[in-house]
């Protein structure tokens, strides 16, 4: 039996679960080098750390803007970071409300580890890109801005409208007692 997303119109419109695959497959692969390395942060908090290394310190909202994350999800790689003594706060010397993100001696030297992994991960993603024949980075980011500016939706409603469809009705459920599931 053919896996499921075998057919060509599955394939194009699950786009996403390809992408989380691929996330997945290369994340896992990376980890297995990060400890072989011994970088003893998770694949996700890469471009955390190495931000910081690089833009010295800073605080939560201007790490996440640089980023380009939200607030929300570069709080959550800051604490992982801080759990594992790679991160410290620091009271911001010009306002006190906030804190600056100071990478500790550890945070230094992981970030050191890093960026000489990276350096050559970025040569095995280019040798990656010419055996498939595509400059995967600069298509996501061309996906990713094309989507910004016409969404899904708004390509969808051009399709229908093309072919002179209206809006979808919007669904509705009716339950019978024999559907619902029994109560054990």
């Amino acid at each position: 039996m053919a896996n499921f997303i075998d057919s060509e119109t599955t394939r194009k419109a699950f786009l996403g679960k390809q992408a989380h695959d691929l996330l997945q497959l290369s994340s896992a692969q990376v980890a297995v080098i990060y400890e072989a390395r011994g970088l003893a942060i998770p694949v996700k908090v890469s471009s955390t750390l190495q931000c910081l290394d690089r833009g010295g310190p800073m605080t939560l909202a201007e790490l996440a803007r640089q980023l380009d994350v939200t607030h929300q999800l570069a709080a959550q790689r800051v604490s992982k970071l801080i759990s594992l003594r790679l991160l410290k706060r620091l009271e911001d010397p010009e306002d006190g409300r906030r804190s600056q993100l100071v990478l500790t001696r550890a945070g230094n030297h992981q970030a050191q580890l890093l960026a000489e992994c990276i350096s050559e991960i970025a040569e095995v993603y280019s040798d990656l890109y010419q055996e498939i024949e595509c400059d995967l980075p600069a298509k996501l980011a061309a996906a990713i801005n094309a989507l910004k500016h016409n969404s899904i939706g708004q390509r969808l409603a051009t399709l229908r409208a093309e072919r002179g469809l209206g809006e979808p009705a919007a669904p509705t459920f009716d339950i019978d007692e024999e559907d619902e599931p029994d109560d054990e």
